[in-house]
């Protein structure tokens, strides 16, 4: 199959290049892995408007990343210490090929399973912020496993106590992913605000893509 390539600018400085297979498909894992789907433009242009100074100094974990379109934009970010981008081990040869196109930028690369994530190499590294884009479905992937994995990383020691985000986005299909954000925000140990349209990216965005901003709730943590 032919790979596609495709620049995406969401600010001056900011176009990233990556290259992605029309079908989508990479492996039995990752039936989807290869695309560039909506809600990653819509959350890569939503950090991209956030003041530079959010971003100062802090280390980035993209869960999920596909083609890496988030994680790569907000390496972009000059203010940005790094960005991980974990996603299984099958979608990391795409991920190197887009980091090849994205040169210079401050990333790394690992596998990270959400059902195994100690067995990653990332698994005891602290991260100021999460980054994940479409990845609740629930025919597809395991909502638990994801929650699991967000939490795991939100449980690893923070020397500096600083406070940890996760920047979700979400293309509402009618496939389930109503009741997922229904048990997202009921969690008792992550706080969960919802972007309201008129802060997303000014050209990346549609009516039916949410963003949400997600901290833990540490008096509930347990």
């Amino acid at each position: 199959e032919m790979e596609n390539l495709s620049s995406y600018t969401f600010a001056p400085e900011r176009t990233v290049t990556v290259s992605q297979r029309p079908s989508g498909d990479i492996g039995t894992l990752t039936p989807n892995a290869a695309t560039v789907w909506d809600a990653g433009l819509a959350l890569a242009g939503y950090c991209t408007s956030l003041e530079d100074s959010f971003w100062k100094g802090k280390s980035i974990l993209e869960l999920g990343a596909g083609t890496g379109i988030v994680g790569f934009t907000v390496a972009k970010i000059p203010e940005v210490l790094a960005v991980t981008l974990t996603d299984f081990e099958d979608v990391l040869p795409l991920l190197e090929t887009n980091k090849r196109l994205n040169d210079g930028c401050p990333t790394t690369l690992a596998a990270l399973d959400w059902k195994n994530a100690h067995s990653s190499s990332v698994a005891t590294d602290f991260f100021d912020v999460m980054v994940a884009s479409d990845v609740i479905c629930p025919s597809i992937y395991d909502f638990g496993a994801f929650l699991a994995v967000v939490k795991h990383f939100m449980s690893v020691e923070n020397p500096s106590g600083k406070p940890q985000l996760l920047l979700l986005s979400q293309e509402m299909r009618d496939n389930g992913e109503d009741v997922c954000i229904t048990q997202l925000k009921s969690l008792p140990w992550l706080d969960v605000i919802e972007i309201p349209q008129s802060k997303h990216h000014h050209t990346y965005k549609a009516e039916d893509i949410k963003i949400f901003l997600c901290s833990p709730n540490r008096a509930a943590w347990n």
